[in-house]
């Protein structure tokens, strides 16, 4: 009797153990057309624009049949940047990525709009707000896009007038679609890692709503803050000579 107890003591502490780990684990399904195959796609924990460091890709993988996969474990949420070599960076959020890696089965699906990311909880937020709003914005330029060369098409326009003309239409295309949706998302994250990134990462400090400025802001680590800052104060002293 008493060898068997200990084997079942043995067994559910196996149990526990194994849960423990399966809990932290990842996964990230990327598909996109079969025309990248070949292609590596790097991950790489993300950094700040103003940040001097460039860490090193943690993991590669090239894409075969239209496919790609990362998998491993993690602590807690982290932002990483996903790259794909051979991408044409015109293409929006495809060739350069910023991806919460997070315990869960996470699937990401490229196309013409963007990506669409799916299947756990912050990048499935991170969808609704951002993601959804930048996908918007890339729909309705790609009509404004279309409008704009037909005007460049009619009798007596000027290309240059017409270029500014449309330019300014999708700058208020942006504002009106990602900056309230980043600021939903960062607000929901004020004063964790991943709020202080997608600040940073999402729209300048000066494009937000002062209020929401005022309300988040506070939150970034100062250290962070005083990096961002010493970056402005840089830039105004090279503008001012």
């Amino acid at each position: 009797m008493l060898r068997n107890n200990l084997i079942v003591l043995l067994l559910a502490a196996a149990g526990l153990f194994s849960s423990c780990g399966s809990g932290n684990h990842y996964s990230l399904t990327g598909s996109l057309p079969a025309r990248y195959d070949g292609c590596l796609v790097k991950l790489t924990p993300a950094t700040f624009f103003f940040s001097e460091e460039k860490p090193s890709p943690v993991d590669s993988v090239k894409i075969k049949d239209g496919k790609f996969q990362f998998a491993g474990t993690v602590q807690e949420p982290t932002v990483y940047m996903l790259t794909i070599d051979g991408v044409d960076y015109k293409i929006p959020d495809v060739a350069s990525i910023a991806v919460v890696i997070e315990p869960g089965d996470i699937t990401m699906v490229y196309d013409t709009l963007g990506i669409m990311v799916s299947g756990t909880p912050v990048n499935e937020r991170y969808m609704t707000t951002i993601g959804e709003a930048k996908r918007e914005t890339v729909r309705q330029r790609q009509l404004l896009w279309q409008e704009r060369d037909s005007v460049k098409r009619l009798p007596g326009s000027v290309e240059n007038e017409v270029d500014n003309y449309y330019n300014l239409k999708s700058s208020a295309i942006f504002k009106e679609n990602v900056i309230p949706a980043s600021e939903n998302f960062i607000r929901e994250y004020a004063g964790t890692e991943i709020g202080e990134f997608f600040f940073f990462h999402c729209c300048g400090k000066d494009v937000y709503s002062k209020a929401f400025v005022d309300e988040v802001y506070p939150t970034i680590r100062p250290e962070i803050r005083e990096q961002y800052e010493a970056l402005i104060r840089a830039r105004q002293e090279k503008q001012d000579y």
